[in-house]
């Protein structure tokens, strides 16, 4: 009965809303997942603490090399976090603002363009 419903019916309900409930939604969505990505950078933060401290005591010793790739790995997954909570904090990912920054400005022109009009009054 329960399969029954979400074949038929499920699908149906995001139409039946008015569009402020489905930005509501999508609102309470994204703050939901950034919760979520918090919990879960806490939760990968305390794992490399642990592993850092395996690695200081005598139960690293011998295991290094072991440590030191599942160190790595773990902070690539914690920088991969900070990306996802920053791209859904701020709606855009930060590859987006760095290719902005990359972009070439003509300096030049954008001091002509701005100096213009006052030069055109100066000259009047």
């Amino acid at each position: 009965m329960q399969l029954f419903f979400l074949i038929f019916f499920l699908p149906a309900v995001p139409w039946t809303f008015p569009p402020v409930f489905a930005s509501e939604t999508s609102a309470q969505n994204t703050i939901q997942n950034l919760e979520t990505l918090v919990q879960s950078m806490n939760n990968l933060s305390r794992m490399i603490s642990a592993t850092r401290e395996v690695m200081k005591s005598l139960d690293g010793i011998g295991r290094e090399k072991e440590l030191e790739v599942q160190l790595d790995e773990l902070q690539v997954k914690l920088q991969v976090m900070e990306g996802s909570f920053e791209q859904l904090s701020t709606g855009i990912g930060l590859h987006a603002l760095r290719k902005e920054k990359e972009a070439d400005v003509d300096w030049n022109r954008e001091l002509a363009e701005f100096l213009a009009p006052i030069m055109n009054e100066v000259k009047k």
